[in-house]
């Protein structure tokens, strides 16, 4: 890395931690763009359900990283990846700073710290291991990525398709399990200058933003949007299990209540931070920092781009 890299502005942190309207009060006073590091959010007509940017939002500050595919469409961090590199370069000529925000962990490691090399997706494996799944569910397929790695599925959860698929498909592809693949790499490249923030809130003010965020949300159209989407994909679909998505289309297709719906989405989110909050702290390069903080976020950030 020499002092001509980019310069990047990170926010990140767990879900409803408030580190979108970080981000954007940042991005107004540097006039920069924001690019949004999500993996759900690139999914066009997943917003409500994924607290996206609104049009309001987008015409304060320009936003990137949002709206690339169309719902059951492959992504993944590679694609990412470019994408983001072409937005990074195109804002670097511009003269545009560029606030990176977002809380999927293994998008933002992959862009700021390199891209592990790791075999493509199979999709004829995939075909048979969703197959097996339906017939003896995702927890079999766990136990059989706990065999084979059970460095990489101590961090996997027992129900998370796309994570165990992944797993097992490095391993069957190329014979080494993928926390080895991850060691080999060691997450080592430096292709861009960051000065990096993790937000982190008190347990009670995340917990009442976090019930705040599922009554809008539920309020605020989850339920039509959760329905369009149930149009262009199965109930089983994986990307049908994100948070959110799930629950509502488990009271539209299996009468679950809506209280009981909403308490899901209260716990799962609250069970997700957790894990977010986990894959930060591992993340050294990220300076913890809390809501109260934002001018001093700011100085340091005017300083690392020159702009003081």
């Amino acid at each position: 890395m020499t002092d001509a890299a980019p310069r990047l502005v990170v926010v990140a942190g767990p879900t409803a931690s408030g580190k979108s309207s970080l981000a954007l009060w940042l991005a107004q006073q540097l006039r920069a763009h924001i690019l949004v590091v999500d993996s759900r959010q690139v999914y066009r007509g997943m917003d409500v359900g994924t607290a996206k940017a609104t049009a309001a939002e987008r015409a304060l500050v320009v936003h990137h990283g949002l709206d690339l595919v169309n719902p059951g469409e492959q992504f993944d961090a590679a694609m990412f990846v470019e994408h983001a590199r072409g937005v990074i370069t195109r804002a670097q000529q511009d003269g545009v700073a560029l606030v990176v925000e977002g809380g999927t962990g293994l998008y933002l490691r992959a862009l700021v710290r390199g891209l592990m090399a790791a075999p493509s997706r199979d999709e004829a494996l995939r075909e048979r291991l969703r197959a097996q799944a339906a017939h003896e569910g995702w927890p079999v397929l766990h136990a059989r990525l706990r065999e084979v790695d059970p460095v990489y599925a101590a961090r996997v959860e027992k129900t998370d398709p796309v994570r165990i698929t992944r797993g097992l498909e490095v391993f069957e592809l190329t014979g080494k399990p993928f926390s080895a693949l991850e060691a080999e790499h060691a997450f080592a490249q430096r292709p861009y200058q960051v000065l990096g923030f993790v937000l982190a809130t008190e347990k009670d003010a995340h917990a009442h933003a976090v019930a705040a965020r599922v009554t809008n949300m539920w309020n605020g159209g989850l339920l039509p949007e959760t329905r369009q989407l149930l149009t262009q994909l199965p109930p089983d679909h994986p990307l049908m299990d994100t948070i959110n998505y799930a629950q509502a289309r488990d009271h539209l297709v299996a009468g679950m209540p809506a209280t009981a719906a909403m308490a899901q989405m209260r716990l799962r989110t609250t069970q997700f931070a957790k894990r977010q909050r986990t894959w930060f702290r591992k993340e050294t390069w990220l300076t913890t920092v809390t809501p109260g903080q934002r001018q001093e976020i700011l100085a340091q950030a005017r300083v690392f781009l020159g702009q003081t």
